[in-house]
């Protein structure tokens, strides 16, 4: 089995992770719509998720430079790049005294990545299938 296969694989298994973390996102939201958390217990949540995330992604970014997968490496720059600025401005952070007045623009930010993350995951399913076709005409070509 090639590097490839083995790295978009991973992408696959991470955009996964990162899908449902995004859906996480969004039913909780939801759930303050609602009144059925406190925003308090929302954001404490929340927060522990916020870092985890932008490794992950970073993790995947990293994974496909070193596979010299340049193209997928530039359709997750812009989200890197976004994440980046949230984190260096001190705005990845959810805060509870703000969160009703943010709300709408979290659920936003929220449904862009989970289009993003469900676009990719997709993206690195079909790499991996094809890089596993490549390699199982490559094998067969030498016997």
């Amino acid at each position: 089995m090639a590097f490839e296969t083995i790295v978009f694989g991973v992408g696959l298994v991470l955009s996964g992770v990162l899908l449902f973390a995004m859906v996480f996102y969004l039913i909780s939201y939801s759930d303050l719509e609602s009144d059925y958390v406190n925003p308090i217990e929302l954001c404490s949540k929340l927060n522990a998720l916020v870092l985890p995330e932008y490794a992950l992604h970073a993790a995947m970014i990293f994974l496909l430079i070193l596979n010299f997968q340049f193209m997928a490496v530039f359709l997750n720059l812009p989200l890197l790049g976004y994440h980046y600025y949230r984190y260096t401005e001190r705005k990845h952070w959810h805060d509870p005294t703000e969160i009703f007045r943010k709300l709408p623009e979290h659920k936003r930010e929220a449904i862009c990545k989970l289009a993003f993350y469900l676009f990719t995951f997709f993206y690195y399913f079909y790499r991996m299938i094809a890089s596993l076709l490549s390699s199982q005409t490559d094998y067969h070509q030498w016997e």
